[in-house]
């Protein structure tokens, strides 16, 4: 269509309007804005039919706000391109901010089609479209058009001219920057982004879309968070935002699972006030000493043993003082002395032989030959004695031990001595002789203990002496486990701190980590934390503050915690005699070897009760009263109403009938039938149903010492929080 008439057949501006004037009852009585729109459609398209467009626009420009408001909607349904007479009517209505800006930018585009880009027309409506607005706002409205026209030269060069006229001065550094500029300016420079005319941190927007997300739950907010952290901090802002998001308070499992899956990976807690992830520090054990080829030099102490030449050499220093400085005392020659003293005359008598032994005689090849034998012989005697006697570094450590620990803590106790003896001891563990030092270990022990519990060394110091205390033990043949049991009751009786017990926890020799000892180690520590007052709830809740003792207790079995305390209240009273005497786990566990035998095979065991039945191979096997069941050789009874009956198949053969399952005896096992039977029934009728009561028993205040020390200060928010380990840390007013 190239345009309409302007007025056809000469109708004035008000017969235009009293045509139509239905169509505008049609429209004033619509109700919603869909059924209005269609009104303005039937309008604008009866006014094109009777070819009165530019009367009816005229009409409605001369009337009021309303008019005008119609006459642009007309003007945005109109077929392109439009006439002269209708575009300078309309252009007036274009800097009018009473009319929506969507419309308005609607009808400036129809018009910028309707008229070529260099025209008069072209430029008073953009000049109108921006009049009053600062450059800023100026270009931003131009840049609406310019997206609709993207190669219009006047537009462009508009834009430009306002974009010289509105550089933005950063508020940082004063800088004054176009905005796209300003943009990565401020990101760059600042990692600052714009948001409107505002330049904020971009942590503080999230905070904000968090806390809008808090009132009204758009997930779209959310989602914006996250994608926003990522951007910033590829590696740690998603973790940011989960932190922000619990910290206002809103529960999200998503957030927690991540930070708390952190939290375990690097052996943290979660501030329960910003959900930091805070590190639980370890206290750590003396340094390592140094020791190689027999030499060490540490605080001031020397000691190296030389192998370099016939005999063997000592040098003992201590600060500002030789000790000892000689042939190192009852070794005297080293091996090279040793052989060459003892291999050298067979080896002369050899030579001698061999060039002066009258051929006549004897043929030389066979004296000389058995010297060399005998010569040989003698230095395989000399290595096999020898052995690692000869390691430098094993004397070293002996002499250390002999010489240099008499020295320290002279006169007083002193913290530099009580760091080297530390490193002593690690160094020590499966080196030296244990009979040699036994007795200056115990007297180091006894001077530490006290600076421990003072607070004037700190707790590896101690817990390096008790490690090698335990190894000696061990390599001397002794049982080691009550040693630890030992140490680690300090702890829980609040005498020694609990980080002690825990550094000899991640220390002790690997020699008594097996399932039976480890076993007998629960089972020991726990019987002493019965004794102080603890119930099974509050190792469970030592566990969750304490690793390495969660580790030693088995604490997350809180039922197993249960039903031990119940044996240890009723041991004296011993209700199970009524079949047969028993022992309980506790005394069993005392024996080293019986009692990691049988709680290697079975650590959930109870009572032990022996049995002697006939003369085959398994005639001594023990009733075992576990927390799974009752357990005779291989056979593991769960239910009580396992049918156990027995008969005679011959003179000398009994078979004992367990379930489905057949045992064969020379002798009768009437007794051992009606105990397994009676077992039965005191494990599901009485030791399971009365351990339900020690579930959820607490000894208030007892682990208040305990947990103090584990408190920690949160590096961020400065707040003091219980740490639990891979989890939200509990909040305390300590």
């Amino acid at each position: 269509m190239s345009g309409y008439p302007p007025n056809p057949a000469g109708r004035s501006e008000a017969g235009a309007v009293e045509i139509f004037a239905e169509q505008l009852r049609v429209i004033a009585q619509a109700r919603g804005r869909a059924s209005r729109s269609q009104a303005i459609d039937d309008l604008a398209d009866a006014v094109l039919a009777a070819n009165a467009v530019v009367p009816f626009l005229k009409r409605l420009f001369d009337t009021d706000r309303h008019g005008q408001r119609l006459a642009l909607e007309i003007a945005s349904r109109l077929p392109l391109p439009l006439v002269e007479p209708v575009n300078r009517l309309l252009l007036p209505l274009m800097s009018d901010s009473r009319f929506p800006l969507t419309l308005r930018m609607n009808v400036g585009a129809a018009i910028l089609r309707s008229v070529p880009d260099d025209s008069v027309l072209a430029g008073e409506l953009l000049a109108a479209t921006i009049k009053d607005l600062n450059p800023y706002r100026a270009a931003e409205r131009l840049r609406t058009f310019q997206q609709r026209f993207p190669d219009h030269p006047r537009i462009n060069a508009m834009i430009r001219e306002l974009d010289e006229r509105s550089a933005i001065p950063c508020p940082r550094c004063g800088v004054r920057l176009q905005r796209s500029d300003l943009i990565v300016h401020l990101w760059n420079s600042h990692r600052l982004l714009m948001d409107g005319k505002l330049a904020r941190d971009p942590w503080r927007m999230i905070e904000d879309w968090l806390g809008e997300y808090a009132k009204t739950g758009r997930k779209d907010l959310l989602e914006r968070c996250c994608e926003l952290g990522q951007q910033l901090d590829p590696e740690a802002g998603l973790t940011r935002v989960h932190r922000l998001l619990l910290t206002a308070g809103l529960t999200d499992e998503e957030a927690k699972e991540n930070l708390e899956s952190q939290a375990e990976g690097r052996r943290a807690s979660l501030c329960p006030h910003c959900y930091a992830l805070v590190p639980q520090t370890r206290e750590p054990m003396p340094p390592p000493l140094g020791l190689a080829h027999g030499r060490f030099v540490s605080h001031g102490y020397k000691v190296e043993v030389s192998d370099r030449y016939l005999f063997t050499h000592l040098n003992v220093r201590v600060p500002n003082k030789v000790l000892y400085n000689g042939t190192e005392p009852r070794r005297g020659m080293t091996r090279r002395g040793s052989v060459l003293a003892q291999l050298g005359p067979l080896t002369f008598l050899a030579f001698f032989l061999a060039v002066f032994l009258p051929v006549r005689t004897l043929p030389p090849l066979t004296p000389v030959a058995l010297v060399l034998l005998a010569a040989f012989l003698l230095y395989l005697r000399m290595r096999i004695h020898r052995g690692n006697l000869d390691d430098p570094s094993e004397r070293a450590i002996e002499q250390a031990w002999r010489f240099v620990v008499p020295e320290l803590h002279q006169p007083n106790f002193s913290l530099e001595d009580s760091e080297f003896l530390g490193s002593l001891a690690l160094a020590s563990i499966g080196r030296g002789s244990p009979e040699l030092r036994e007795n200056q270990v115990e007297r180091m022990g006894k001077l530490a203990q006290p600076e421990l519990v003072n607070g004037l060394i700190p707790p590896g110091h101690l817990a390096a002496l008790r490690c090698l205390e335990i190894d000696d033990a061990i390599r001397l043949g002794r049982d080691p486990v009550p040693l630890v049991v030992n140490e680690l009751a300090h702890c829980l009786a609040d005498e020694l701190p609990l980080s002690f017990g825990e550094q000899i926890l991640e220390t002790w020799p690997s020699e008594i980590r097996d399932r039976g000892q480890r076993s007998r180690l629960r089972v020991l520590l726990a019987a002493r934390a019965f004794e102080l007052g603890f119930e099974p709830r509050d190792l469970q809740e030592l566990g969750r503050i304490s690793e390495s003792y969660g580790l030693a207790l088995a604490s997350e079995d809180l039922n197993g915690l249960a039903r031990l305390r119940w044996l240890w209240d009723t041991r004296t009273e011993r209700p199970w005699r009524v079949n047969g005497p028993a022992t309980t786990v506790f005394d069993l566990a005392r024996y080293r070897s019986l009692g990691g035998q049988y709680l290697e095979a079975r650590p959930d065991l109870l009572l032990f009760q022996t049995m002697s039945i006939g003369d085959g191979q398994d005639a001594g096997a023990p009733i075992l009263i576990c927390e799974e069941g009752v357990v005779y050789r291989d056979i593991v009874l769960k239910d009580p109403a396992t049918p156990i009956s027995y008969r005679k198949r011959t003179d000398d053969e009994f078979e004992l009938v367990i379930g489905k399952q057949k045992l064969l005896f020379n002798r009768s096992p009437a007794l051992l039938a009606q105990r397994l039977q009676g077992w039965l029934r005191f494990l599901f009728e009485v030791i399971l149903p009365a351990t339900r009561d020690y579930l959820h028993t607490r000894s208030p205040g007892i682990l208040e010492p305990l947990t103090r020390q584990k408190v920690l200060r949160c590096p961020e928010c400065g707040n003091s929080f219980l740490a639990l380990r891979g989890e939200v840390g509990i909040l305390t007013d300590v």
